[in-house]
């Protein structure tokens, strides 16, 4: 007996192949592969008995058994098949079919949504309570969702940790997260029959590795027994992760980072927090300087050069990078060479983490990112005696157009006089181009106890702005003829004139030497409106620091 195999046959006997391949794989991860075993094995002997020995009766008994068997196999593979099903649509090859038929093509939990996330976590595995947290990828929960209460809040690191307390009535069940929002809470979860699982896992991981398991959804799970930290994302479990590790596997940001704290509380929770967290974490450098002021705590953080850094970006204590911040700066940096500095819009938020308006300085100065010239945005700058740029949290600069590599200022010479901000940009502007990005990367926090509204703070940035003009003057940068000049001290002296309005008495007393320097700049500006634009000022700009540490 001879078979005439085709092109079609072939193709015909493969795909057969492959889904018995990928049918004994997926019983395989499952507690039915016995069962599934026996299935070919009965449907091999029935067609040995039907079509080969061609059996009528035995035949006809086994041919009705497999016509009823097919339900039979729906009912005992429920999980299996529908998992098969869920794997075969959320293949890479066929998602692609979905965005003919999705309007809503990004359903990923926006990166602003995580640091919440991972602040109450940290938060809940220092008290060691339990919480477990589904975040919606592109599989909609609405049946998982529909288990529990309907919440539809805000994502704050409050309501997470008020929802996970002990005495919660909602603190067993499941939180789900969808479109930035905290959709339910007190879900219910399919469990997990993976009989692979660690014993010391609990009930909340099986739930977890179930939910991941059916779904493409990314769990979190805090233990409450040991307060770990662990996810579940695609049926796999990333266990014992710290803040920072949980952190880089929601956001799968940029990773190759060097980090400098420099710590001047006068307490010990930031240390212990440190020791406790991030000690195993070797791209963290860690210093604890409780008798420095904020001046010494400065010099310190412009101290810290690493060689192989190339960039450098500051996080001041209040202020918060969006996670994604230095990966979204950095493709701008390996796109365009001709870059000195990287900033965007940034989010103001009030002391508790409140969204503000916008303050007009803080507004975008373009619609789309855009790349503009260094030469006319700083002179943009002195024109406006306006940083439209952004604070030391906003900026990611590049370290090797820095004065000495790494430092602070415009000319090196700004000393006490030094606003950390706009004299270094001015510095890396007249060096470079600068990319400005409309998306928010950080968030800036103003509050009453921000230094900026002391008096002799708001002051020195006043002789600031007039040190940094006279150095643009003196180097014929930013500000070259006499009209760009005239206008750059004008703006001044209307700012300084506003801080006479509102400062006069404390001027007039004379009893601070910033107070007696700004009269002195004032003067000085005033002549130079006079002359040829020739600013003439001599004031002591020397910071006494205490000692520091080696």
């Amino acid at each position: 007996m001879f078979f005439e195999l085709g092109i079609k046959d072939v193709i015909d006997i493969f795909l057969v192949a492959l889904m018995l391949f990928y049918l004994y794989r997926l019983m395989k991860e499952s507690r039915s592969l016995n069962v599934f075993i026996g299935i070919i094995v009965f449907i091999l002997v029935w067609l040995f008995v039907s079509q080969i020995l061609e059996m009528r009766l035995l035949g006809s008994i086994m041919d009705k058994l497999v016509s009823v068997g097919v339900i039979g196999l729906i009912v005992l593979f429920q999980e299996e098949i529908r998992k098969f099903l869920y794997s075969l649509g959320a293949h890479q090859r066929f998602r692609f079919i979905m965005k003919f038929f999705s309007s809503d093509a990004k359903k990923n939990v926006d990166k602003t949504a995580i640091l919440p996330i991972v602040m109450a976590c940290m938060s809940m595995a220092k008290g060691k309570v339990g919480a477990l947290i589904v975040i919606e990828r592109t599989t909609p929960l609405d049946d998982i969702v529909e288990t529990g209460d309907i919440i539809d809040a805000n994502i704050t690191q409050r309501l997470i940790e008020n929802i996970f307390f002990k005495n919660s009535p909602l603190h067993d069940g499941a939180m789900v997260i969808s479109k930035k929002r905290i959709k339910a809470a007190g879900c219910i979860l399919p469990v997990s029959h993976n009989q692979d699982i660690p014993k010391s896992l609990g009930l909340r991981h099986r739930a977890a590795l179930g939910m991941s398991q059916t779904s493409d959804a990314l769990v979190v799970v805090v233990s409450e027994e040991t307060g770990r930290i662990a996810v579940a994302l695609n049926g796999t479990f990333h266990l014992r992760l710290s803040a920072e590790e949980l952190e880089s596997v929601l956001t799968q940001t940029y990773r190759n980072l060097d980090i400098f704290i420099t710590d001047d509380s006068h307490d010990t929770v930031t240390a212990e927090m440190m020791q406790r967290d991030f000690s195993d974490d070797p791209r963290i450098h860690y210093e604890h300087h409780p008798t420095y002021g904020a001046a010494e705590n400065w010099t310190r953080a412009m101290q810290y050069n690493h060689p192989r850094a190339l960039y450098v970006n500051w996080l001041m204590d209040d202020d918060l990078f969006m996670p994604d911040k230095i990966a979204v700066m950095m493709d701008c940096f390996f796109a365009h060479p001709d870059l000195s500095l990287v900033t965007s819009y940034r989010d103001c938020i009030d002391a508790d983490g409140n969204r503000m308006p916008t303050p007009d300085y803080a507004k975008p100065i373009c619609s789309e990112p855009t790349k503009f010239d260094g030469a006319s945005v700083g002179m943009k700058i002195l024109l406006q005696t306006a940083n439209f740029i952004g604070e030391p949290t906003t900026v990611l600069a590049k370290k090797s157009l820095m004065l000495d590599g790494y430092r602070l200022g415009f000319t090196g010479e700004e000393g006490k006089y030094l606003v950390p901000d706009f004299p270094t940009w001015l510095h890396l502007l007249a060096r470079g181009n600068m990319m400005y990005l409309t998306e928010p990367l950080s968030q800036f926090r103003i509050h009453e106890g921000n230094d900026q509204w002391n008096p002799a703070t708001f002051v020195s940035g006043i002789i600031g702005w007039a040190i940094c003009i006279r150095a643009a003057i003196e180097q014929d940068v930013f500000l070259c003829d006499n009209s760009t000049r005239r206008a750059a001290i004008v703006a001044w002296m209307d700012m300084a004139s506003v801080a006479r309005e509102k400062l006069g008495h404390l001027i007039e007393a004379g009893k601070e030497p910033v107070f007696r320097d700004f009269q002195i700049v004032f003067n000085a500006m005033s002549e130079a409106l006079k002359s040829n634009c020739h600013i003439a000022f001599s004031i002591d700009t020397t910071l006494e620091l205490l000692p520091m540490d080696d």
